[in-house]
């Protein structure tokens, strides 16, 4: 199961996930949950950021983080 979410606030737009998969015949569950934002600097360039915290099935918790910047040629 994923669920996203997306809310563009002017020039930023605000990005939340929230994902569980479950591995067959197990029963094992790894949860994802995800925060993010991008700001755009022109209708082609964007700037961005994004936090995502994984809680596999077995083992400790995995935390992501980037930034970064994007332009559409």
């Amino acid at each position: 199961m994923n669920l996203g979410v997306s809310a563009p606030f002017g020039a930023t737009t605000l990005k939340a996930a929230y994902g569980r998969t479950r591995a067959e015949g197990t029963g094992l569950r790894t949860t994802k949950v995800g925060i993010g934002a991008e700001y755009a600097l022109s209708k082609r360039t964007y700037v961005f950021t994004d936090f995502a915290r994984t809680k596999p099935a077995v083992g400790a918790r995995v935390n992501a983080f980037d930034v970064g910047i994007s332009h559409s040629f």
